[in-house]
């Protein structure tokens, strides 16, 4: 499954914060900058605070990737750990059941694409 590759939840989640961004920049013009710089932070630390903070933004891409990735795949795992179960609960070997067992797979991407749309808000 492409989704269990860390690589590519990472790059789904920087292209969604990379077009949050910039529907925020085109929304906010040059308040969004402000965003780096905390209103009552002391002027002497904004050497210091603009490039954590401008770190920390762009590191939750990264963070978002990994996490999702680690979702799907423990969803994949369940959903296969619960298929075999139920397959090596049938007394006799069906063709049916191993029908069921190729469809998880299935299943399981269906429902990545299902959700997709929610991430978008």
């Amino acid at each position: 499954m492409p989704t269990q590759i860390i690589g590519c939840t990472v790059a789904m989640s920087t292209t969604l914060i990379a077009g949050l961004t910039i529907k925020c920049v085109a929304k906010h013009k040059l308040d969004f900058a402000s965003f780096f710089f905390p209103p009552g932070a002391p002027i002497g630390l904004a050497p210091l605070l603009v490039p954590v903070e401008t770190i920390s933004f762009f590191s939750r891409a990264v963070s978002l990737g990994v996490r999702l990735g680690a979702n799907l795949t423990a969803g994949h795992m369940i959903l296969h750990i619960i298929s075999d179960f139920g397959a090596r609960c049938w007394p006799v070997e069906l063709p049916v059941v191993r029908l069921a067992e190729s469809c998880v797979p299935l299943l399981s991407c269906l429902s990545v694409f299902l959700r997709w749309p929610l991430l978008l808000y």
